[in-house]
């Protein structure tokens, strides 16, 4: 679940982040892939579908998590977007990455 004052990862996203930098290239991909994200049950799946969130929210949200990397979550995904370029940019230029 992501709001603008907390992300709850869930269960497959702890083992993601467990997993660690060793995922970061497959979550890049994902920073292309604007497709919805839906989430299911109650408050969560109203919130995210307010918010509009998407595969590359997902992915950038994680992504910053695990590199201690700055995020500035928006409901509106327009004004996420810089966000997710620049991640995909800084990753591009990290050491070691590819």
């Amino acid at each position: 679940m992501i709001t603008q004052s907390v992300f709850v990862p869930g269960v497959y996203g702890h083992e993601l982040l467990a997993i660690g930098p060793a995922v970061a290239p497959y979550l890049q991909r994902s920073l292309r892939d604007t497709r919805r994200a839906p989430v299911f049950g109650g408050e969560e799946e109203r919130t995210s579908r307010i918010q509009e969130d998407r595969v590359c929210d997902y992915a950038w949200i994680f992504l910053a998590t695990m590199f201690d990397r700055p995020l500035a979550y928006n409901p509106d995904p327009r004004l996420r977007d810089p966000q997710i370029q620049a991640m995909d940019v800084w990753l591009d230029r990290k050491p070691g990455n590819r």
